[in-house]
């Protein structure tokens, strides 16, 4: 994530689609986030305000190290969080 947008991978990026990615960008969505879906480079996923992983068994995960190097200020951002607590509705 950068500013408000998250951005993520296309499905064409050998992507596999998912209701834990579906939920994951709605919940975005809901928190006020624009989504773009395009390919990154690892510089840039390294120079992000927020990082967060989509997983079927962990829903979704702040990243808060890559490459060694922390991201932002090295906790969970806030709206990883708040991806998290929307995520959760879906869930319930």
């Amino acid at each position: 994530m950068r500013g408000q947008i998250l951005q993520t991978a296309s499905l064409t990026a050998n992507i596999l689609p998912s209701i834990t990615r579906e939920f994951t960008l709605k919940a975005a969505r809901n928190v006020g986030l624009d989504i773009v879906e395009q390919s990154f480079t690892v510089e840039q996923a390294a120079s992000a305000d927020e990082l967060l992983i989509a997983s079927t068994t962990q829903d979704t995960v702040p990243v808060v190290k890559f490459d060694n190097k922390p991201i932002g200020d090295g906790k969970p951002g806030k709206y990883a969080k708040l991806i998290a607590e929307e995520f959760r509705l879906f869930t319930v």
